[in-house]
């Protein structure tokens, strides 16, 4: 069976995180699970940025990217205050995210920011006034790399050079805000 993708974002969502400090409310012996309402709280918020919940970015400081940057630290921080701790690598294993899931996570956040405030600062040519983050998904890479071996000739097997080229002069005007679908055509 294969799992709903809305059921697993509602995992992590603000609903479970009121659900948590209604349980902490009633038994304060709960009192160890606040941190995990939060982390639902802040996870939450990611998947409503990156899903466009909140609209499109409007320049490089939009209140939204002060967010995703505070999400990402928020790991940071709590990985920084693990290793103050004398703990063995096993318990700061156990005690925080996966090693792989905390490299992903910085990566995608300050990647997605650093892009959108690069962008938006430098008015990027095909760019509009804003970028939809939920546009910002595999979707558009596919379409520049069908664009990139359409330059090239369509060819199976294009030359470097060619690639190159058909790089340098194919676009991702699609992160900008319009009306299109997602299908990156």
């Amino acid at each position: 069976d294969v799992m709903a993708r809305d059921t697993c974002a509602q995992v992590l969502s603000a609903t479970m995180a009121g659900l948590i400090r209604e349980d902490i409310a009633k038994d304060p012996t709960h009192a160890y699970n606040f941190a995990l309402a939060e982390y639902c709280d802040k996870s939450n918020e990611y998947v409503d940025i990156m899903n466009g919940k909140h609209g499109a970015i409007f320049g490089p400081f939009d209140s939204k990217l002060e967010k995703l940057t505070s999400f990402a630290r928020w790991f940071e921080e709590w990985d920084m205050d693990l290793s103050k701790r004398d703990l063995t690598k096993g318990q700061q294993d156990e005690a925080f995210i996966s090693r792989l899931c905390y490299f992903d996570l910085r990566l995608a956040v300050h990647g997605f920011v650093g892009m959108c405030r690069y962008y938006l600062a430098h008015g990027a040519a095909g760019f509009g006034k804003c970028i939809n983050p939920k546009q910002c998904n595999q979707d558009l890479l596919e379409h520049h790399f069908r664009n990139v071996r359409n330059a090239s000739g369509d060819a199976l097997h294009p030359k470097v050079a060619e690639c190159a080229r058909a790089a340098r002069t194919g676009t991702v005007i699609r992160l900008s805000c319009d009306k299109k679908s997602n299908s990156g055509s």
